[in-house]
């Protein structure tokens, strides 16, 4: 929850919004669909720390071809939009999660 100017603005209920600049994120090239589940990312995490490596975003989604993405966007897949800072090692764990009609 986030009050601005004594106007209540309740996060959770702004996911339309929060869709829209994902989408626009992609379509600039700012971001990519990514479909890992947070317990495949929890295991990216866990694999890497056992293997004394940092822990960051392998970067699996972007092998993902344009048909592939569009298969599980059609078949409902549950995805994230993954910021651009993933390609250059960051761990995303809490991108914006949706599904993208």
């Amino acid at each position: 929850m986030l009050v601005v100017n004594t106007a209540l603005i309740v996060q959770s209920e702004r996911g339309d919004i929060y869709g829209q600049y994902a989408l626009e994120l992609v379509n600039k090239g700012h971001a990519f669909y990514a479909f890992e589940t947070t317990e495949e990312l929890d295991q990216m995490r866990i694999d890497q720390k056992e293997q004394g490596l940092p822990q960051k975003y392998d970067g699996r989604a972007l092998s993902l071809t344009q048909e592939e993405v569009q298969a599980k966007l059609d078949a409902g897949c549950s995805l994230r939009y993954t910021h651009e800072n993933s390609r250059r090692g960051h761990m995303c764990r809490s991108g914006y999660a949706a599904r993208h009609d």
